[in-house]
């Protein structure tokens, strides 16, 4: 039996996967911080080795830590505090125009438009009576509106619970940034005792995470462009701010952008502008549609996936569905590891044998003359 198999065969290993096991169980509920700090820890790692290849300065764990605390300290202060101020008074605006909302002048409202709808839908074939647009659109917008409107409440209602996991994120971010190439040059070879796949492994884990990431912060900044255009063009009180929370909301699967286009889409109606109201539902559904088709093109970026835009939609898709929020990450990942270790079982491919070149007689050399 060759060296490689001889963990499977020590009890010791067993007991070591037995308690790191027990350890993710018992770490469960708090996975989702921790993950966001890993991933970040991940990318400042990277981000150091960089700076770590332009100083002459040693690659220890001092200067490691120093460097790592830095760009954490520069990107909180740069970018994190002032934005969580502005998504802050963002969703508290938006909580106070749900709250401000009047349903029974919405519903009435729509009965003087109902009929008008109805008559033109009539007049391009559709044969829908004023009662059922009346439910249905009554139905869309509260359901909307209720759950964009509990989970801003739970935001903001659950301020400890977040400043908690935020600590914990924080302090993950800068275990994993100075403390992650050494938990993984140590844990990962008692995990997969193999050198290649877990090269593979490895390999592909970095380029899906910096591949979706690149992909979420490019889609939400086009959704954002997207929302701050019709907001600024109907003058929406602090259209800005409203597109920043647009934004940080569209890394939220599901949820999205909605809360932002129909808050405002309802706040044209309740003004009594119902074209600016109908633009902003339409601005909604065509944000919805780009996320679909944007997200998968982007991540096409990772060389070692390689996936199509059909199967990163199915894997994004499917994720989320499985996993929540971390299903962005899993869903890829599982998909690219699929592709890359496939693709390792090939065999390498046959190169026929080159003919050795014909005898050239060298001139400086005499041969025989013949007669």
């Amino acid at each position: 039996m060759t060296r490689e198999m001889t963990p499977f065969r020590q009890p010791l290993w067993w007991f070591f996967l037995g308690a790191l096991g027990m350890s993710a169980v018992v770490a469960y509920d708090m996975a989702l911080p921790v993950g966001v700090g890993a991933v970040l820890g991940y990318i400042t790692e990277r981000r150091v080795d960089w700076v770590f290849g332009r100083i002459r300065k040693p690659d220890n764990a001092r200067w490691r830590g120093i460097l790592s605390a830095a760009f954490i300290v520069l990107v909180l202060v740069v970018v994190f505090l002032p934005i969580s101020l502005a998504v802050y008074l963002a969703l508290t605006d938006l909580l106070k125009l749900l709250g401000h909302l009047d349903w029974n002048d919405l519903n009435d409202k729509l009965e003087h438009l109902g009929p008008v709808v109805a008559e033109r839908l009539q007049k391009l074939g559709v044969d829908v009576s004023f009662d059922q647009i009346r439910s249905k659109a009554i139905e869309l917008v509260t359901s909307k509106a209720g759950a964009a409107g509990g989970i801003i409440a739970g935001l903001l209602s659950a301020t400890p619970n977040v400043l908690f996991n935020t600590l914990i994120i924080v302090i993950g971010w800068y275990v994993f940034a100075t403390e992650g190439k050494a938990g993984r040059e140590e844990v990962l070879p008692r995990l997969i005792p193999w050198a290649r796949p877990r090269q593979i492994l490895r390999e592909t884990t970095s380029e899906v995470i910096e591949s979706v990431i690149i992909a979420n912060i490019l889609v939400s900044a086009v959704q954002s462009m997207i929302c701050a255009v019709p907001l600024m063009v109907l003058r929406v009180p602090r259209a800005l701010v409203w597109s920043l929370l647009a934004f940080f909301l569209s890394f939220i699967p599901i949820v999205g952008t909605v809360p932002i286009t129909f808050g405002a889409a309802l706040w044209c109606y309740s003004q009594g502008r119902t074209g600016g109201a109908i633009a902003m539902v339409v601005v909604g559904l065509f944000v919805g549609s780009v996320d679909n088709v944007l997200r998968p093109l982007f991540m096409r970026s990772s060389k070692s996936a390689e996936l199509s835009t059909l199967w990163l939609l199915v894997a994004l898709t499917s994720g989320v569905s499985a996993f929540g929020l971390s299903g962005v990450i899993l869903g890829p990942l599982a998909f690219a590891l699929f592709v890359a270790y496939t693709r390792a079982l090939e065999p390498p491919p046959v190169v026929p044998a080159t003919l050795a070149p014909a005898h050239v007689a060298d001139p400086s050399v005499e041969g025989p003359i013949s007669s």
